[in-house]
């Protein structure tokens, strides 16, 4: 409670494990002032870590299918002290690790943002099967000789995508037996926005009643597609397959989505 023309303090705490470089942060006061019932305040502060990870403190492996997959960090001491790195490991399966002392031969040219300078520690992550579709997320781990940060845990994030792929990547749809038919519109995109046709739409597997339809009109780098299942053909139950877009680019002429079609006997549900 402040009296009337009194004043007080607030106190502000800020985590900063594991942040690195300027930051603001904000925070709401509720008064009893009939005129000004909330206060804003903001704080900005400059946080500097034992051992400084740059660009960012993690790690982003992200390509397309067959497309190299790679990411730079450079590790700097602020202190002025040496930096040593030892123990680098990756929880994630097919990540090589290339770690090297910068040089002065070797350091990034003066004026660089954040660039390697002479005793930092530039570390190159590469994914060594980029033509697997991954989307995974793990840590680099490693060891450093800090006192204050003896061992590093960043986030590590792995995405080998297809050029060309269907979205969502499953088609699920859920029906009525003897009911009206049911649709739900899907895409098939290019990652890299070269425009396309689709030639052809087929379906493998167990899936009566149920059929499909280019909605896009003319090359485009996205193309719809209009799937529909007519229950008044279907049993209740579960029915899967596939369907297969055929394509007008080279390289990827066929991309195929999973499908799965749920029929419900409302007179069994009851």
């Amino acid at each position: 409670m402040i009296p009337p023309g009194g004043s007080g303090h607030i106190v502000l705490k800020v985590k900063t494990k594991n942040i690195q470089g300027r930051r603001t942060k904000s925070a709401k006061v509720e008064t009893n002032d009939p005129k000004k019932r909330r206060i804003n305040l903001k704080v900005s502060f400059l946080s500097q870590a034992p051992v400084e990870v740059y660009p960012q403190q993690m790690a982003q492996l992200s390509a397309f299918a067959g497309e190299m997959a790679q990411a730079t960090l450079v590790f700097h001491r602020p202190d002025g002290e040496a930096l040593v790195l030892e123990d680098l490991v990756s929880t994630r399966d097919g990540v090589k690790i290339e770690a090297e002392k910068v040089s002065e031969e070797t350091a990034d040219p003066a004026g660089k943002a954040r660039g390697a300078s002479a005793g930092d520690w530039r570390v190159k992550l590469t994914v060594e099967d980029s033509a697997r579709i991954r989307n995974e997320s793990g840590s680099l781990k490693l060891k450093t000789n800090h006192p204050l940060r003896p061992e590093l845990k960043l986030p590590l994030r792995i995405r080998i995508r297809p050029v060309v792929e269907f979205q969502p990547n499953r088609v699920q749809l859920r029906a009525t037996t003897g009911a009206a038919p049911v649709h739900r519109t899907v895409s098939v995109r290019n990652g890299k926005r070269k425009a396309f046709d689709l030639k052809e739409l087929i379906f493998s597997g167990d899936l009566p009643g149920v059929t499909a339809a280019i909605v896009t009109k003319g090359p485009s780098s996205i193309q719809q597609v209009r799937v529909s299942v007519d229950p008044k053909e279907l049993k209740a139950g579960v029915y899967r397959g596939t369907l297969t877009a055929k394509t007008s680019l080279a390289g990827f002429e066929e991309v195929s989505v999973p499908v799965r079609i749920t029929a419900v006997d409302p007179r069994k549900s009851k």
